[in-house]
This record gives C-alpha cells, structure tokens and sequence, in this order.
C-alpha cells in the first residue's frame, strides 16, 4: 500500500511534464472592425479549395465534416496568422497560443463552411 502514493506521484509529475503552458502573443496591429466587415460584404467572387492533414503514422485524412473559416484580412488577423503558422501561405499548428488583446469581435467576423466528404469546401459571395 505506501507503493500506491508514489507511483501516483510519479504519474502526476511525468503528466504534468507534458503539459505545454500557453505561449503568449501580444499583438501590435489593432482590429479594424469597419475593414473586417466591408471585405465580408457580398461579392461575386468563390474561394474554394481542399484541406488534408497528414498523420503522425503518415496516413492522410481529409477536413470532410469538419468547418473551415474565411477570415478577412486585415493587419491584426495578419499578425494572428503569422504568430500562429510563421507563414502566412500555409501551416499547421498545434501551439497553444493565448493572444493579447483577443478580441471577441475578431472571430464573429468572417465567413464559415462546412468541408464536403471529399474535403473540399467552397465559399460563395466573396467580395474582391
């Protein structure tokens, strides 16, 4: 019975070892609100592409049923992005970033879809 207390001490600290704490983003760019919301205005443009994310034991999936975002650009979602992936072309990331200031508003504008079964997804109405 006095192996138990140890051993549970043991795991919590090898558990908590793997924990990454969340690293802090302080954003320079204010968020243009007004910006944000004309680029959603209605357009006659479609954006459509695919998204497929290759697994730790090489297999790939797609993003069918998951939503996907279209998020206008401004220069605070900018320096989001570039915080987030370091390239603001393509990326994955699994980082656990906390972001000062993070506006609420930020993230209520822009446009959201659905990926297909095949992975494809398609935004409609895009304005230039």
């Amino acid at each position: 019975m006095k192996l138990l207390p140890i051993a549970l001490v043991v795991a919590v600290a090898v558990l908590a070892g793997c924990v990454t704490p969340p690293r802090q983003v302080t954003l320079t760019s204010s968020f243009d609100a007004d910006a944000a919301k004309a680029l959603l205005g209605p357009g006659k443009n479609s954006v459509k592409g695919n998204a497929f994310l290759r697994q730790t034991g090489g297999g790939v999936v797609t993003c069918a049923g998951s939503e996907v975002s279209a998020i206008p650009v401004t220069a605070y979602a900018t320096e989001r992005m570039q915080a987030l992936y370091g390239d603001l072309r393509n990326g994955f990331s699994q980082q656990n970033i906390v972001f000062a200031p993070n506006l609420p508003e930020y993230s209520l504008l822009l446009k959201t879809t659905t990926c297909d079964s095949q992975g494809f997804f398609k935004f409609d109405g895009v304005a230039d």
